[in-house]
């Protein structure tokens, strides 16, 4: 049971930041599909790497 909760919590936290990562980007003037990759395949860490990361200009 508590295996099936873990999972969804993953799966929750991966797509929250499939969504953010990129809109960040957007934000930021970066690459949308780029950080919307990275953003399902590093999770949290591709969410603080482009909060950290400066505007593009």
């Amino acid at each position: 049971m508590i295996e099936v909760i873990i999972e969804i919590i993953v799966t929750l936290v991966t797509i929250g930041c499939a969504i953010a990562c990129p809109l960040i980007a957007k934000k930021k003037y970066r690459s949308v599909i780029g950080w919307a990759f990275a953003g399902a395949f590093l999770n949290i860490i591709g969410l603080i790497i482009i909060l950290c990361l400066p505007t593009k200009y």
